[in-house]
C-alpha cells in the first residue's frame, strides 16, 4: 500500500499542473485523490483539509458521493463517530444501498456506543446481496462478541462461512475462522476453536 500511495503523489501533482487553471478540476476531481493519499498515510486531519475545496460540489454529479464518503472515513479514523455518520449518511441519501458507506455508518453507530442501530445497519447491508450479506455477518458477530453474546456470535459467524463457501472467498472466510475461535475460545471449547484456527490457515 504505501508503495502504491508514494506513486500516486507524483501523478495528483502532474494532473494538478497541467490542469492549473481549471478550477473545477482542482476543486472536485483533485481533492478525492489527494484526500485518498493522505487517509492511507494516517492523516485523517489533512484528508478533511484537502477535501475542503470540494465542499461546494460535493452532492454533485461531478463528486458523486466520494467527497463525502472521504470525509466520513476521516471523521471515523479521528473517533469522531456523529461527524462520521453525517457524512456516510450523506452517501446514503443519494445511493442507499451503496455498501461501503453502510459500514461506515455502521461503525461510526458503534463509535457511538449505539450498537442497536448499528446492527440494524448491518442488517441493511445484508439485504443487498451475498457480498453484503458476508461482510455484515462479521460486523454482526463483532457486536456480538463485545456484548458477551458468544453462541449468537458463533451462529452468525457460521452464517457467514457458507456464504464464503458459496462465493469462494476464502480471505473474508480466513477473518470469520479468527473469530469464529475467539467465539469458541470465550465459551470454553478450546477444541472447537483449534478446529477454527486450523481452517484459517
Amino acid at each position: 500500500l504505501a508503495g502504491r500511495v508514494e506513486r500516486a503523489q507524483p501523478l495528483i501533482d502532474e494532473m494538478a499542473r497541467r490542469a492549473a487553471s481549471a478550477t473545477l478540476w482542482q476543486a472536485v476531481l483533485l481533492a478525492r485523490p489527494r484526500a485518498a493519499v493522505q487517509l492511507a498515510r494516517g492523516n485523517p486531519a489533512a484528508a478533511i483539509e484537502a477535501l475542503k475545496p470540494a465542499s461546494p460540489y460535493e452532492l454533485g454529479q461531478l463528486a458523486g458521493h466520494w467527497v463525502a464518503y472521504l470525509r466520513g472515513q476521516a471523521h471515523l479514523d479521528l473517533r469522531q463517530g456523529k461527524d462520521a455518520a453525517r457524512e456516510f449518511q450523506k452517501v446514503l441519501d443519494l445511493n442507499p444501498r451503496f455498501p461501503v458507506a453502510l459500514v461506515g455508518l455502521a461503525l461510526s453507530q458503534l463509535a457511538q456506543g449505539q450498537a442497536a442501530p448499528a446492527a440494524d445497519t448491518y442488517r441493511r447491508l445484508a439485504a443487498i446481496d451475498s457480498h453484503g450479506a458476508s461482510t455484515a455477518s462479521m460486523g454482526l458477530a463483532d457486536i456480538a462478541l463485545y456484548q458477551g453474546k458468544f453462541a449468537e456470535a458463533a451462529a452468525e459467524l457460521e452464517k457467514g462461512l457458507a456464504l464464503d463457501e458459496s462465493l469462494k472467498d476464502r480471505d473474508a472466510a480466513a477473518l470469520k475462522h479468527v473469530a469464529l475461535a475467539q467465539a469458541h475460545l470465550s465459551r470454553g471449547r478450546a477444541r472447537e476453536a483449534r478446529t477454527a484456527v486450523d481452517r484459517a490457515v
